[in-house]
């Protein structure tokens, strides 16, 4: 997904359709979010600090990705460039994840 739309589908999700309305707030919405299984707030501040790091390093532009095809005459590079960095963000993000467990216990 996109980090350009993603708060929009955030609030498609939650089913929020105008800020200026006087329903609850896409904020106020995930705030309340609870998990079903563990009965704990899905959204913290460590799910948060999860999602930003995952976007910092996932490779999410297709344009950069048909730029390097075009590039290479190929698939080769293009697949490795998104394989590899698709990678890093979940190590990364799985590294941040249960980092911050530790510190929080």
């Amino acid at each position: 997904m996109q980090r350009e739309v993603f708060v929009s589908t955030l609030g498609t999700i939650y089913n929020v359709e105008n800020a200026d309305d006087s329903s609850i707030s896409l904020r106020e919405q995930m705030q309340k979010d609870i998990d079903p299984a563990t009965g704990l707030p899905t959204f913290t501040a460590l799910t948060a600090l999860c999602i930003m790091v995952y976007y910092v390093l996932a490779m999410q532009c297709m344009s950069t990705i048909a730029v390097v095809k075009r590039e290479t005459n190929g698939w080769k590079w293009p697949v490795f460039q998104f394989s590899y960095m698709t990678l890093l963000a979940y190590v990364g993000t799985f590294i941040t994840y249960r980092v911050g467990l530790w510190i929080t216990s």
